[in-house]
């Protein structure tokens, strides 16, 4: 037993030292992940969405009929108000088109004639009617543009009292965060981590050339396998440092829950992903079939999390698991018993991964 188990750890030391010679696959690891935080977060946004509304003011009774501000300055106003807006002013509808279609705004509101003078009238109802157009292939910014404006709208009402029988709301966001990385972290951690260690561990035994000599001495399969799992998930823990490290550290992101609890979501999100990639190296006949295996695995694992329908599969992907299991953890304050069906969840397709993978070495015939 003592010598199986030296030959395992000595397994797993040359296969961590492998790992930190080969440049890709430290590239894919730890490069990669650390570029995307970054670019996500020195963007701007937080908690709240950014949009850019381009602004035509068309109105011509301004300040006739209505005692004191200028209405539509006012609307213009409360809507630059509003948090993580910005507007930019367009004297003509042409100027807005074109700055919407080259993508330089989110949308565009134009204010028409006679505004004031609808709002003012003494007869009821007042009816004014804005003109609000959206960019249809950017549809996420767009949503955002309507929900800014109708915010506006509210506060615009509720300050010069013009509401007559009317019940209105102003939403405010709970659990939100000024940090960039706030909206894009528990897909973008779930994503890379899952995405690197599957990618990287797909080649662990189809491309291990030595493998077939290793084979002819003591070292068993299963300490082969042991040995893989062992190294990869010394190199996830190192990963989950990196980026938390940098997301907490430099970007403000909150976890809400502790460092140590995140800690585990992620790395057994990490051992899933290696799991599975080990299963997919052993089933591969070449390092290529081994790529196609995984992407086929990650882009349906990606299609089935964000746009399939089928909710019986998707609760037992782990991207989708873990994702969820993050925010509740990192932003609520949710505790790993709280999360504890999606961590299990996780944890038992790592588990299947790998005994589908110690069973398939174990028949397999030739190693590479």
């Amino acid at each position: 037993m003592f010598e199986r188990i030296k030959r395992t750890l000595s397994l797993a030391q040359k296969e961590i030292e492998s790992l930190l010679k080969d440049k890709q696959a430290l590239i894919i690891i730890f490069l990669l992940p650390t570029l995307v935080i970054f670019a996500i977060g020195s963007s701007s946004g937080g908690g709240s969405a950014h949009a850019t509304i381009g602004i035509v003011d068309l109105d011509t009774t301004s300040g006739a009929n209505f005692p004191g501000p200028d209405l539509s300055e006012n609307l213009t106003a409360t809507i630059d108000y509003i948090e993580n807006t910005d507007i930019i002013i367009f004297n003509n509808i042409a100027d807005a088109n074109l700055s919407l279609y080259l993508g330089e705004i989110d949308g565009i509101l134009i204010i028409p004639d006679m505004f004031e003078q609808n709002l003012s009238s003494e007869e009821l109802p007042r009816i004014a009617l804005l003109e609000l157009f959206l960019d249809d292939t950017d549809f996420g910014a767009a949503g955002v543009v309507i929900g800014k404006v109708e915010l506006a709208i509210y506060v615009f009402k509720y300050n010069l009292s013009i509401v007559r029988d009317e019940i209105i709301y102003v939403p405010t966001f709970q659990f939100s965060s000024s940090s960039s990385l706030y909206r894009a972290a528990p897909a973008v951690f779930c994503i890379t981590i899952l995405g690197s260690t599957m990618m990287t561990a797909a080649q662990s035994i189809v491309g291990d050339v030595p493998l077939r000599r290793m084979l002819l001495t003591p070292a068993r399969k299963t300490e082969i396998l042991l040995s893989k799992l062992m190294a990869y998930l010394l190199i996830v823990f190192l990963q989950i440092q990196i980026i938390l490290g940098i997301s907490w550290g430099i970007f403000g992101l909150p976890i809400e829950c502790g460092y140590w609890r995140i800690l585990v979501l992620l790395f057994i999100t990490g051992m899933s992903g290696v799991t599975l990639g080990i299963f997919i190296s052993v089933v591969s006949t070449s390092r290529l079939q081994a790529s196609q295996y995984f992407l086929l695995a990650f882009i349906l694992m990606f299609v089935l999390t964000w746009f399939g329908g089928l909710e019986f599969l998707k609760e037992v992907i782990p991207l989708y698991r873990a994702q969820t299991a993050f925010g509740m953890m990192a932003y609520k304050g949710f505790t790993l018993f709280d999360a504890r069906w999606d961590i299990l969840t996780i944890f038992l397709f790592g588990f299947i991964s790998y005994l589908l993978a110690h069973i398939s070495f174990h028949f397999k015939k030739s190693v590479i």
